[in-house]
């Protein structure tokens, strides 16, 4: 999907946000030099040295004293078992996500036992930076027309015409006056509220949460793109992108693409008996010879019905009845539960984009 995003196709996996390539990190106790880059999924890499105790102590020191931040960039000489993992929680280090080899991002106690950790096999540690966070869009400021919530003042600006055609920079909004209020999707550590961190973030930032992704600790924000650099500096946040576009309405012709006349037939004769396929498109699917008995409607869904919807469930399930048997879908025997987009302005003008909290509250109930 584009470059690296957190959505239902990349934000089950976005705890792996970099890896690392080049030399293995040596133990601290040997003379030579480790020179390895961690890479980011932004594109961006960072040289990882080996520090000594003397400055491992110090840099501990220095970032287990910072007020309201605890986590940290550490690096080790080589794999942590799970007794050593407990051993350094123990000691005021909890490992949090891994971030490739023996890399992680981690939470630093204000009162760890400095010495200790530094006579273990940590072999750098470091604060996590702004560019460690962000989507390579939201370093460089591009802002997707998709991505636009409210515009402010940009209606009055000569940035009217183009906002809804093409990306544009912040700089170019800024010229105008304008300071939009953008979707971005976050995701928090591991060890963070997410429910109350958000909220927290949203006052502090003139933001609104638009959404949250239980399972995998995130939210969606509106919020304004001015704030884009605080969101980044903010101690519970991991990562930060843009969304996907918003879904369109589009047709094909599967059965021709994919031969499904032939599994349908013996000696495979697979129609889809005993599975449950979700639906879920622009609104909700109606009722339709081709899908009667067979379709149920999500329970807590409050979308309107779509013909495309409809289009889709026969395409996935309909079994031929209005056709004499000629149109039938992938999976004729399949049951449909039917669940639309429900986001603010539908698919009319103003749907922005895919919510990956709204799929997934729909797919949870499914």
């Amino acid at each position: 999907m584009r470059p690296s995003i957190l959505t239902p196709r990349s934000l089950c996996g976005a705890l792996a946000i970099a890896t690392l390539s080049g030399t293995t990190l040596a133990a601290p106790q040997q003379s030579s030099a480790v020179s390895s880059h961690l890479r980011w999924s932004n594109g961006l890499a960072d040289q990882v040295g080996q520090m000594n105790p003397t400055q491992i102590a110090t840099t501990l020191t220095q970032l287990a004293s910072r007020e309201h931040q605890s986590r940290v960039l550490v690096s080790f000489s080589s794999p942590i078992t799970p007794n050593q993992r407990a051993l350094l929680k123990a000691q005021g280090l909890t490992l949090l996500s891994s971030l490739g080899s023996t890399n992680y991002f981690a939470s630093l106690d204000a009162n760890a036992n400095i010495a200790t950790l530094s006579a273990s096999t940590i072999v750098n540690v470091s604060e996590i930076k702004r560019h460690h966070k962000l989507h390579k869009d939201l370093i460089s400021g591009v802002i997707h027309p998709w991505a636009v919530s409210s515009q402010g003042a940009v209606g009055k600006s000569a940035l009217k015409e183009r906002v809804n055609k093409e990306s544009l920079l912040l700089e170019d909004y800024t010229r105008e006056g304008v300071d939009p209020t953008i979707a971005v999707i976050v995701k928090f550590h591991k060890d963070a509220d997410y429910i109350t961190e958000s909220a927290r973030i949203a006052q502090q930032l003139g933001a609104r949460v638009n959404s949250h992704i239980d399972s995998v600790n995130s939210a969606v924000f509106h919020i304004p793109a001015s704030q884009i650099d605080a969101l980044a500096s903010d101690d519970a946040v991991m990562w930060a992108e843009p969304p996907l576009p918003g879904f369109t309405e589009l047709n094909a012709s599967n059965r021709a693409l994919t031969n499904v006349d032939e599994v349908q037939t013996a000696p495979y004769n697979l129609d889809g008996p005993g599975v449950t396929a979700m639906i879920y498109d622009g609104g909700r699917m109606a009722n339709h010879a081709d899908i009667d008995g067979r379709m149920t409607v999500g329970a807590s869904d409050t979308a309107g019905t779509s013909d495309h919807a409809t289009h889709v469930g026969g395409t996935v399930g309909g079994d031929g009845t209005a056709s004499s048997g000629n149109h039938r879908g992938m999976a004729p025997a399949v049951e449909l539960i039917s669940y639309g987009f429900e986001q603010e302005g539908g698919l009319s003008q103003g749907f922005l984009y895919t919510d990956p909290g709204d799929i997934e509250a729909d797919y949870t109930e499914a």
